[in-house]
């Protein structure tokens, strides 16, 4: 499960090899569901900024656990994204969880 900006990426091993795969996506305007869930809560999205009517400044992310003052029309999420993927042993080499908060 993530919200806005935080990041998790999985190495696996593939052919001798340690390779990089996005578990996780940014919750931001440059996504089209994002968009129209802000919008149908009244926000304004502006290319890559999102602005709610009741409150002050534009942010970058869709999905926040902080900006409570964007929160209040829910143009802004607290809400996860929740995705699920089976691994083997064999396969997992490690997991990489960032967050530029908390």
């Amino acid at each position: 499960a993530w919200v806005g900006d935080s990041r998790c990426v999985l190495a696996l091993r593939r052919d001798g090899a340690v390779v990089g795969e996005a578990l996780t996506r940014d919750h931001g305007p440059d996504h089209e569901d994002e968009v129209r869930r802000c919008e149908a809560a009244g926000g304004v999205v502006d290319g890559r900024y999102v602005a709610a009517p009741q409150a002050e400044g534009l942010l970058q992310v869709t999905r926040s656990l902080g900006d409570r003052a964007h929160h209040i029309d829910r143009v802004l999420l607290a809400t996860p994204e929740v995705a699920t993927r089976d691994l083997s042993a064999a396969d997992a080499a490690f997991v990489i969880v960032a967050s530029d908060g908390l």
